[in-house]
């Protein structure tokens, strides 16, 4: 198995009562993506606790997941394969669930 380094570029924003979060993941082509929406506002404490939970879950797990997915499987210029795009999605999904259990809030998530 090969020795993979991963890298993140992260792009966050709120607009409103909306948290967007972009994630590539560097040296793949894949970028993950989130958006929040409240259905309550929040104060600017519960706020920040929110995204720093959310961008968590981006930076080290779902980063550990792809840096595992590119050592085992066969890479090809930052490619996966399409069974690996549904594991990582899924970790995400539960990722995300996981966290936002108890926040009043909808949610997406998408990896291209």
């Amino acid at each position: 198995m090969k020795e993979v380094q991963v890298y993140t570029r992260v792009n966050n924003r709120w607009s409103g009562d909306c948290l967007q979060i972009e994630v590539r993941y560097l040296p793949s082509v894949y970028t993950a993506k989130a958006t929040i929406y409240l259905t309550h506002s929040l104060s600017s404490d519960e706020r920040t606790a929110l995204e720093q939970a959310v961008l968590n879950i981006f930076e080290e797990r779902l980063k550990a997941d792809f840096k595992r997915q590119l050592e085992a499987t066969e890479e090809i210029s930052g490619f996966l394969e399409s069974g690996s795009l549904v594991k990582l999605s899924e970790r995400l999904s539960r990722y995300m669930l996981r966290v936002l259990a108890n926040a009043s809030c909808k949610w997406d998530i998408a990896i291209d």
